[in-house]
């Protein structure tokens, strides 16, 4: 009986993990004054959602929430902005992300992730750096969201509503 508790202990501890998600990181630097932070809904996006057709509402509808945070380098010092950097690529490092896309070039980097697979996509994440601009990660949480959907998302963006995302890039300029 002793055995088979300090087994069980074990198995509680060794499945515990203390590594950060992206969750986690985008809610702590909510408050963080060195972050400019977003979390946009989906009906926000389209404000006349019925005019869009039904195919293009039940793709909206799939988006559970889109969550952004950027770290203007004006804002912050090189140590900072290069601790940030390094916290945000340990995560996605050591996690289940599949790449879609990366490039890099001299200080500058972008990488499009996804947790998923060629049938349904559980979330998308954009991570952009740059010493000049900053840093900045984006997560879209969705539900049953098919690869093909992306391209359908990406052929409504004439039929978004992008100013709030509009007013929160000024913020960088």
């Amino acid at each position: 009986m002793k055995y088979l508790f300090t087994t069980l202990c074990l198995m509680i501890l060794v499945s515990c993990s203390n590594k950060q998600s992206l969750q986690e990181y985008l809610i702590s630097k909510d408050k963080d004054a060195n972050f400019k932070t977003m979390s946009v809904a989906t009906d926000l996006l389209v404000p006349n959602i019925e005019e869009l057709s039904t195919e293009e509402q039940a793709t909206l509808k799939k988006i559970k929430s889109i969550n952004v945070a950027a770290m203007p380098t004006d804002s912050v010092n090189q140590v900072a902005y290069e601790k940030e950097t390094r916290q945000v690529e340990t995560i996605l490092e050591n996690s289940t992300y599949q790449t879609l896309m990366k490039m890099n070039a001299d200080d500058k980097g972008m990488n499009l992730l996804y947790i998923g697979n060629d049938i349904k996509i559980d979330e998308v994440v954009f991570y952009g750096k740059s010493k000049e601009t900053g840093m900045l990660v984006a997560r879209l949480n969705s539900r049953d969201l098919k690869p093909n959907d992306l391209a359908k998302l990406l052929s409504m963006a004439d039929k978004l509503d992008m100013s709030q995302i509009e007013n929160f890039s000024e913020n960088f300029k």
